[in-house]
């Protein structure tokens, strides 16, 4: 596929205008929540900070658009560089678990209603499939910018992987919501999700999260142990088994 062909590639038919206009619209509250997260100084800021580019981002658009003289070009650009911050980041710490991502968090918050209930499960995959159409039409864009310099394969290399399962990213988040929603509110039943991530199949994504099997293999061993501690403590009045082990040996 040439940049040509790329750039002459329609989104859906159904994303027409008043769709393109409720996405952006969307996108927009997404950015208006970290902005204001940040420079109110919000606890979730101090539980779950933002990183540098982040910070950056939000922090170069504010000052595009309280400019005197507001320069439009500056202001896409700034917005451009803060969706690139937010998205296209591949968490390390995974304790803290998809909280941390803010477009999980703005997920959350926007799913609440005015009676402080949460809505219709229907309702929530409308929001995420607002916020996946943003984040697939900014790796488009950021598609075509690297491919200016760089090979095709060679730019999907590096952005393709924050619109892939296996990944800690924001659009794997909120993807995993997706599913366990949609699941809701048709009345399927959700099957497991499971891909090899390698060819030695060491390493899987479950439900969108990438595991080791040897970190699968521990938890299960761990599980052995503790229900035998239990069988000997709650059954077998103390005994060990290696001792009734021995006892069937020598009889």
């Amino acid at each position: 596929m040439i940049r040509g062909e790329l750039e002459n590639m329609p989104f859906k038919a159904s994303d027409q205008k008043s769709t393109l206009v409720a996405n952006s619209r969307m996108f927009a509250r997404l950015l208006c929540s970290v902005v204001c997260t940040i420079e109110r100084g919000h606890r979730w800021s101090q539980k779950y900070p933002f990183d540098d580019k982040q910070l950056k981002g939000a922090h170069e658009l504010r000052e595009a658009v309280d400019a005197e003289e507001v320069d439009e070009a500056a202001v896409k650009e700034a917005i451009h560089q803060l969706r690139l911050a937010l998205f296209c980041k591949e968490r390390k710490d995974i304790a803290k678990g998809d909280f941390s991502c803010p477009v999980y968090r703005f997920l959350v918050i926007s799913s609440i209603t005015e009676g402080g209930s949460f809505m219709m499960e229907s309702d929530i995959t409308n929001i995420i499939a607002k916020l996946q159409w943003t984040c697939r039409a900014m790796i488009y864009e950021e598609m075509l910018r690297k491919m200016e310099r760089m090979p095709e394969k060679r730019a999907w290399k590096k952005l393709g992987k924050y619109v892939k399962e296996g990944h800690y990213t924001a659009f794997n988040s909120i993807r995993q919501v997706l599913h366990l929603a949609s699941a809701i509110a048709y009345g399927t039943t959700g099957m497991p999700q499971i891909e090899w991530l390698d060819d030695d199949h060491r390493r899987a994504s479950i439900n969108g999260k990438a595991v080791q099997l040897e970190d699968i293999g521990k938890f299960v061993f761990e599980r052995l142990e503790a229900a035998k501690m239990i069988l000997e403590k709650e059954v077998m009045f103390g005994h060990k088994f290696e001792e009734l082990e021995d006892q069937i040996f020598f009889h």
